[in-house]
């Protein structure tokens, strides 16, 4: 695997898990990604063929991964790889401790900084 496909699992990975999600799971399903690909591969060309104008068939053909397409081949290769990551959704008291965190500093009075505006009375 190259960098760069680290550097967004690890992108996808630290946005969840800051916010409370736990990474639970992950497994590398590329050959199982291919299988699929190859499988399909057929219906995909004829549909392409029938379905999308031909100046736009090359890229149908990259874009859905047909056989010997550059994004085939780059899951062929290893150059890309396709993960499957489970996460465990947050306790709803994450939640809660994070949003009072965030407004710990605030104060109806500090919400009305703009001249010509002040708090409402209640």
């Amino acid at each position: 695997m190259k960098s760069g496909n680290y550097r967004l699992s690890c992108i996808v990975t630290l946005g969840f898990t800051s916010t409370g999600f736990k990474l639970t799971d992950s497994e590398d399903v590329t050959k199982k990604v291919v299988a699929a690909l190859d499988y399909d591969n057929g219906q995909k060309l004829k549909l392409i063929r029938q379905k999308v104008p031909w100046i736009f068939q090359k890229a149908a053909q990259i874009f859905s991964g047909v056989k010997g397409s550059p994004t085939y081949n780059s899951f062929l290769d290893g150059t890309n790889t396709y993960w499957k990551l489970i996460y465990q959704k947050p306790p709803l008291n994450f939640l809660s401790e994070s949003k009072s965190k965030l407004l710990e500093n605030v104060t109806p009075h500090s919400i009305y900084r703009t001249p010509n505006i002040q708090p409402l009375s209640l």
